[in-house]
């Protein structure tokens, strides 16, 4: 994928213009059947940036709730547990992701929201302990 095509991907997911970034990652199939990631890639920019309708619907279409394969370092539970965002923390763990799963440190979605002081994500992640 070229970086403006990923750079295009990140601010459609960022902004949480859902139409918009399903049109792009349907360009982005066509173009490059087969790298499977982008939606996954698209999960993580909105789980980031707390954007839930995007993200619900990016699962609804198949993205992987565990974010892009080729990148094990970057998961959108980690994310949304860094910024606080108990909603989203929420529908991601519906989704299934591994509240487990740690990074390349050793740290996981509880041990972020701990290091950034997010307190009602701390708790949510420990009342699933």
């Amino acid at each position: 994928m070229s970086l403006r095509s990923f750079t295009k991907l990140y601010a459609l997911a960022k902004a949480g213009d859902t139409q918009a970034l399903l049109v792009h990652l349907a360009e982005l199939a066509a173009e490059y059947p087969e790298d499977k990631d982008p939606p996954n890639w698209a999960l993580v920019a909105a789980a980031e940036e707390n954007q839930l309708e995007t993200v619900a619907t990016l699962l609804e279409h198949g993205a992987n709730v565990e974010g892009a394969s080729e990148r094990t370092h970057i998961r959108p539970l980690w994310k949304a547990a860094k910024r606080g965002h108990l909603e989203m923390v929420k529908l991601l763990v519906s989704k299934g992701a591994n509240i487990e799963s740690t990074d390349k440190l050793g740290l996981s979605a509880l041990d972020y929201a701990k290091r950034y002081s997010n307190s009602n994500v701390v708790e949510y992640l420990e009342s699933l302990r």
